[in-house]
């Protein structure tokens, strides 16, 4: 069994739980990178992920092949791992 970090999700059909999504420990537990590699020729990261590369305001980051744990794609396979998730819990007041 896998935990997570407080905050982090493997639901199933969504890139926490898919076996292409490395999990970025260093930042947050709930982002990570998506490791499918397409032909150039075929589609770039942009169209899978519906971000419009010509869009002029945009400017690069550095963080645009980071992914929440909660998004989606078709090209899901999922990992077949169980997984611990961790919440925090805030203290008792009555």
């Amino acid at each position: 069994m896998t935990t997570l970090a407080p905050g982090a999700t493997a639901e199933p059909n969504t890139c926490g739980s898919c076996k292409f999504f490395g999990r970025d420990r260093d930042y947050d537990g709930a982002t990570g990178k998506c490791q499918i590699v397409l032909p150039k020729k075929l589609a770039c990261q942009w169209d899978i992920r519906g971000i419009d590369p010509k869009q002029k305001d945009r400017e690069y980051t550095g963080n645009e092949d980071q992914i929440r744990d909660t998004d989606r794609c078709d090209l899901y396979k999922p990992d077949g791992k169980q997984y611990i998730v961790q919440r925090i819990v805030g203290p008792y007041t009555p």
